[in-house]
């Protein structure tokens, strides 16, 4: 019994095929490859999810510009609207303007004196002096340009102006006695 037992553990080492030299350099250089091959494998997948995440992002970027542009697009669209709505009411005015001017051109022209009317014969008296004023200065920026431009002679000249500038002065006493009057009375 205690050969057989021996035997049994011999034949069993025996029956376990040994690996050679070449066979065990061949499964190393093989697990080798193996690990390179995972790692390049993993090193892929990693990429591969970092490209993915990084088009996930740029595609919610675009996807955020894209509302962005439509919503853009809409308040054009809108502004659009109004501004055409605003010109249809500015040609609608402009055609009742024209339509005014062209009765007006027709009427005769009122006369400029029936234009301004005072309300009471202080207030005329009022605006014939301011009128008088306004016609006397016109002269004698007139009576300016005659002189320097060599068509009237200085004593021509200071003749005229001495005589228009007491007008003048008379006419700017009057206006202002006519203006405390109306404030003595409360009229304006």
């Amino acid at each position: 019994g205690g050969q057989g037992g021996m035997m049994n553990h011999r034949r069993s080492q025996e029956d376990i095929p040994r690996i050679s030299d070449e066979e065990r350099a061949r499964l190393e250089l093989v697990a080798m490859v193996s690990s390179k091959l995972q790692a390049d494998y993993d090193r892929y997948t990693r990429n591969s999810q970092e490209e993915f995440d990084l088009y996930q992002a740029k595609q919610a970027d675009l996807e955020d510009t894209r509302v962005c542009i439509d919503q853009a697009i809409t308040a054009l669209q809108d502004e659009k609207s109004n501004l055409l709505a605003i010109m249809q009411q500015l040609d609608a005015t402009q055609q009742e303007v024209t339509a005014v001017l062209d009765a007006r051109s027709k009427e005769p022209l009122p006369d400029v004196e029936q234009l301004v009317v005072a309300s009471d014969p202080m207030a005329q008296q009022l605006l014939g002096a301011v009128a008088h004023v306004k016609a006397i200065e016109d002269v004698l920026y007139h009576l300016d340009q005659a002189l320097y431009g060599g068509a009237m002679d200085t004593e021509e000249f200071l003749r005229l102006t001495l005589r228009l500038s007491r007008e003048q002065f008379f006419a700017k006493e009057l206006i202002n006695r006519i203006l405390a009057r109306r404030r003595q009375l409360g009229v304006c």
